[in-house]
């Protein structure tokens, strides 16, 4: 489960980890997120 199935091949390996970098801290932003929900303090 590599980038290369992810993104066109024509995409350059720099947009590749950008765009990674971008979405696991959008993910990590809402489990944060949904983690102070829970918590009642």
């Amino acid at each position: 489960m590599g980038p290369e199935n992810t993104y066109p091949k024509g995409m350059s390996q720099s947009t590749d980890t950008a765009l990674q970098s971008l979405i696991y801290d959008l993910i990590e932003r809402r489990r944060g997120a949904a983690v102070a929900a829970i918590t009642p303090w």
